[in-house]
């Protein structure tokens, strides 16, 4: 290893940290002229059309990662499909419910005070933040 980059010289003369921003500056103006750059309405919709496919992608993605949490978290049939929020929540409550059952069995104290919501149409039973709800 060169021993002037133990001391944050490089052998050109300047300290790294000169080296990196001047680096920086060029890669800088680089992306300025890349995006100043005059695109094409053709490829202009062509990265869009792109940029579309990318996301409806990971949207699929996400909905069939919420559809299997709610198809293994245990809750009350309904003649409707959880929101995402209730998926969530549940799925919260579920964890720290059985966080505090194994606390329980191994004879410690449970760290989290599951109380239900007052409100008459949610299923879900919502908890305090933990760092509060710890006894």
């Amino acid at each position: 290893m060169d021993k002037l980059s133990d001391y944050g010289m490089s052998s050109e003369g300047g300290s790294d940290s000169e080296n990196r921003a001047e680096s920086t500056d060029i890669s800088e103006i680089s992306r300025r002229q890349v995006r100043d750059r005059k695109i094409s309405p053709a490829e202009r919709r062509t990265r869009r059309q792109a940029s579309n496919i990318r996301e409806r992608i990971r949207m699929h993605e996400l909905n069939h990662a919420f559809q299997s949490l709610r198809e293994v978290i245990p809750h009350v049939q309904q003649s409707r499909k959880l929101s995402k929020l209730e998926t969530l929540s549940l799925a919260k409550n579920y964890i720290m419910a059985l966080t505090n059952v194994i606390c329980e069995m191994r004879g410690e104290d449970a760290p989290y005070s599951l109380l239900p919501v007052q409100s008459s149409n949610s299923l879900l039973s919502e908890c305090p933040d933990p760092d509060k709800a710890k006894r």
